[in-house]
């Protein structure tokens, strides 16, 4: 009797059958394709943000210094400067109908939470003119600097 050989005898698959990567070109492709498909609309801004851009612009121009009826300069805190900490805080301020700051918000910040809450508190305090009851967003930025010996 002969022995018969059970081991089973994988090929591996020809090139033609591997799948082909995709390349940069093709996928690019492919994404010019769909952007063909499905066209992208602008929309249109609406009326009241027409008017809140305009509003915008004609505060832009006016000017922090111009409306601003009460500045209280922002206290520069005392472990700030034995730490020597500098820095620039960005806000935004939500003036209310009567001239009064409603909110105060931090954009940027300066790095060192003391110096941002030293900005808002100090913006917290502001006032400013009114020409009309509505409520006006500004920005302003504060820089917290010690003096050069």
């Amino acid at each position: 009797l002969s022995a018969i050989d059970l081991t089973p005898v994988v090929t591996p698959p020809s090139f033609a059958e591997r799948p082909k990567k995709k390349t940069k070109k093709a996928v690019s492709k492919k994404v010019k394709e769909l952007k063909k498909k499905v066209p992208l609309k602008p929309q249109t801004p609406s009326v009241s943000t027409k008017k809140t851009i305009q509003a915008s612009a004609k505060l832009a121009l006016q000017g922090f210094n111009d409306l601003v009826t009460n500045y209280i300069k922002p206290s520069y805190p005392r472990k700030a400067l034995r730490r020597r900490w500098e820095g620039r805080v960005k806000l935004r301020v939500l003036i209310g109908p009567s001239g009064q700051v409603a909110d105060v918000s931090v954009i940027k910040t300066s790095g060192f939470e003391i110096l941002d809450r030293s900005a808002v508190k100090a913006a917290k305090r502001w006032s400013f003119k009114t020409s009309n009851e509505q409520q006006r967003i500004l920005e302003k930025v504060i820089a917290f600097e010690l003096r050069k010996r």
